[in-house]
C-alpha cells in the first residue's frame, strides 16, 4: 500500500510545527487515502485519460535487476534501497496528525492533478 502526501503540505506541516512549542512528540506524516500501488497507477493515468497496464515483478527479479544496475551504473535509476523502502505498506492515520498540527491535506486525486498536469 502506498500513502503519498503533496510536497505542499509537507511544507504547510514544517511550517506549523516551527510556529509550535518543542516537544518530544514524533509527528507522522501521510497522504490521506492508503491505496494499492496499482491503483496509484491507475489513477495517475486517468488524470491524462490513459488506462496503463501495471505488470508486477517477483520481488527477487526487482532486487537482481538493481544488483546488476548498481554493479554498472553510477547512478542507477532504482536501487536495492529503494525497493527496500518500496516493500512496506504504509497506513497512517495521517487525519489526526494534520488535525493535530492544524494543516489540512490535499487530496489523492488533486495531489495527482497538481504534479502530472502541472
Amino acid at each position: 500500500m502506498e500513502q503519498p502526501i503533496y510536497a505542499g503540505d509537507v511544507v504547510d506541516a514544517i511550517c506549523a510545527l516551527l510556529g509550535q512549542v518543542p516537544t518530544n512528540e514524533i509527528v507522522t506524516l501521510a497522504g490521506p487515502e492508503s491505496v494499492s500501488r496499482e491503483e496509484l497507477i491507475e489513477r495517475a493515468g486517468n488524470v491524462i485519460g490513459k488506462h496503463p497496464v501495471t505488470v508486477s515483478i517477483p520481488l527477487i527479479v526487482g532486487r537482481l535487476m538493481c544488483r546488476i544496475l548498481e554493479r554498472f551504473m553510477a547512478s542507477p535509476p532504482v536501487t536495492e534501497d529503494m525497493i527496500d523502502l518500496l516493500d512496506h505498506d504504509d497506513n497512517v492515520d495521517a487525519k489526526s496528525a494534520a488535525k493535530r498540527i492544524g494543516i489540512k491535506l490535499t487530496t489523492l486525486d488533486e495531489m495527482l492533478t497538481k504534479v502530472i498536469v502541472s
